[in-house]
């Protein structure tokens, strides 16, 4: 997909005032942030709080900003003196348009005082956005018209585009902790009221959701094993559930299954129906009925299947963002994680891998709901004695360990020894629970239906 270029919207000073006319701009609102700089240090942490120098239009003006941030940087005094030094040394005064310009900055400024920089600064901001909107249509234009290109590819590049221009300006200064401790309390006072122990999305597990209490916004979740120990079959079991008991509205992007084969597992584990009697269409007479409910329940449900096997983690969180706006979105399932690609050329996997999980935490966090993506280990685990994951089996797998705030294992004895007193429990290990604490739950794998079932041991 072709990345849009949203930045080269600015001018130099020798522009006619026809072209400046031609993008949207506020030569005064940029004059009046620098001579607010200028005259008053103080302003100069509000101002790189809200814009940059890519947000300035005219050339000399990113010139001096540039200048003056740099000198605030060094811990050096704001001052005539300061200012034409700094200026020698990147030789810049010609491109400012001499010295008086600095004096005519000062003279013109309205006002220093935070509120009104700070409008300013919004000002300066907000037609640097629309600059990079127009940029982006008319990029987007050029393509529509040469028809050379694929149709998702130009779709994909719009979204992104925008996508780009909204994260930009998604950013927040610092915030007194009284802020955040009054949302604290606001919110164990509702949870205080409700006498719920599962704050967050139900997994449908009793044990998990004592572990977790349930899934909450913002977080990255891994799901890690190896090949036939019901990853898939966990993720699948956990949208369902909470697609059905939490009304939640679920994104299911598939790299492995196709959506045919998603919905009839999940048929399976809903009916009670053996998945492979589903599979041949050798159904008994008593199957239809439970089909039949299982089918109504998950027609009822906001689940949505991506099965496209080569979706980019770009692409995801294009995807995702327009189905929060459009239907809502409460969890996303990624099956699975070494699959996807991250569109980028020129690096190894690892540098890819790290760029997908780092992309996915960031989409966790932007919309404000959990990422659950899964991860196949390697064969190294089948070439020890002790066959049970731990976290350094993540280590070739860039910084997914890192980006992730829940690493959940699963392990099953009864797969490699079918004579195991209970070769249907399942260890499910959290060996890292940024929010929690780290243990082991168990689960009872039910393999005829592909589902999970509660299990009555002991926790570990």
């Amino acid at each position: 997909m072709e990345d849009l270029n949203i930045y080269s919207d600015n001018v130099d000073s020798e522009n006619s005032v026809s072209e400046l006319r031609s993008m949207p701009f506020s030569d005064e609102a940029e004059q009046s942030v620098l001579g607010a700089m200028i005259i008053s240090r103080d302003r100069i942490p509000d101002v790189i709080g809200l814009i940059s120098s890519g947000d300035f239009y005219i050339e000399r003006h990113r010139e001096l900003f540039e200048t003056l941030t740099d000198l605030f940087n060094m811990g050096q005094p704001i001052d005539f003196v300061t200012i034409k030094r700094q200026l020698e040394m990147r030789g810049s005064i010609d491109k400012i348009g001499g010295l008086d310009f600095i004096f005519k900055l000062m003279d013109l400024v309205p006002s220093t005082d935070e509120n009104s920089v700070r409008h300013y600064s919004n000002i300066v901001r907000e037609k640097s956005e629309l600059r990079k909107l127009i940029n982006v249509s008319e990029a987007i234009t050029k393509r529509c018209y040469a028809s050379e290109d694929d149709v998702d590819d130009i779709i994909g590049s719009a979204e992104q585009g925008i996508i780009n221009i909204t994260q930009n300006r998604n950013t927040t200064g610092l915030s007194h902790i009284s802020v955040y401790l009054d949302e604290s309390i606001e919110k164990l006072e509702k949870l205080s009221d409700a006498n719920e122990s599962v704050t967050g999305l139900t997994t449908g597990f009793v044990d998990l959701d004592r572990r977790t209490a349930g899934l909450h916004p913002a977080e990255f979740i891994l799901i890690a094993a190896r090949p036939g120990m019901g990853k898939s079959a966990l993720a699948l079991n956990i949208a369902q559930n909470a697609a059905i008991m939490d009304r939640a509205a679920v994104a299911i992007f598939s790299l492995e299954m196709p959506g045919i084969q998603i919905a009839n597992r999940m048929l399976s584990a809903q009916a009670k129906v053996s998945a492979e009697r589903i599979k041949r269409g050798d159904l008994k007479d008593d199957d239809w009925p439970k089909l039949g409910e299982a089918l109504a329940a998950l027609s009822d449900t906001k689940i949505y299947i991506d099965d496209n096997s080569s979706v980019t983690a770009t692409e995801i969180g294009a995807k995702c963002r327009k189905m929060k706006i459009e239907k809502g979105l409460d969890l996303v399932i990624i099956d699975y994680l070494q699959l996807m690609s991250s569109g980028m050329s020129g690096v190894n996997r690892q540098q890819e891998v790290s760029d997908i999980s780092r992309t996915l935490k960031v989409m966790a966090n932007d919309l404000g709901i959990p990422v659950i993506a899964l991860s196949q280990l390697n064969r190294s685990v089948e070439k020890r004695d002790v066959k049970e994951p731990v976290l350094s089996d993540l280590r070739e797998s860039g910084s997914i360990e890192q980006d992730a705030d829940m690493v959940i294992f699963l392990y099953r004895e009864g797969y490699y020894n079918e004579d195991c007193e209970e070769p249907n429990k399942t260890k499910i290990k959290f060996d890292k629970h940024r929010n929690g604490e780290v243990g082991s739950e168990f689960l009872s794998w039910l393999g005829e239906y592909t589902k999970f079932a509660n299990w009555s041991g002991m926790r570990e």
